[in-house]
């Protein structure tokens, strides 16, 4: 198996898990570790792949438009009609937070959590 993308010879990097937006008192900001790190993977020149679930909704159609306006592939992200998109509100200066997702709903409730396998 090839690491490297089939068109253009980079190496292909995969972030794979939640994506979400983080709530901070100056605006929304692109989260999750997983899409950070296929952000600054695709930065030093790889191929970036993000995979994930994110809600039907316009918070989740904002995420996949900010991500692939940053030259992310998105075509692993899949969504979900009945979760909504995973938001985290941080507070700052202690940076404490409070992820709206998980408040009330648990984890199996997450858009991020309920991916549906491409095979």
């Amino acid at each position: 198996m090839s690491m490297k993308a089939e068109k253009n010879g980079k190496p292909l990097v995969i972030g794979m898990g939640e994506v979400l937006w983080d709530l901070l008192p100056a605006g929304k900001q692109l989260g999750g570790a997983p899409a950070n790190f296929a952000y600054h993977a695709h930065a030093l020149g790889a191929e970036a792949l993000v995979v994930s679930r994110v809600g039907h909704d316009p918070l989740g159609g904002e995420l996949l438009s900010r991500l692939q306006g940053v030259g992310l592939r998105t075509d692993g992200i899949t969504t979900d009609p009945s979760a909504p998109s995973c938001r985290q509100h941080l507070r700052l200066p202690c940076a404490s937070s409070i992820s709206t997702c998980a408040s009330t709903s648990g984890p199996e409730k997450l858009s991020w959590n309920r991916w549906n396998w491409p095979m």
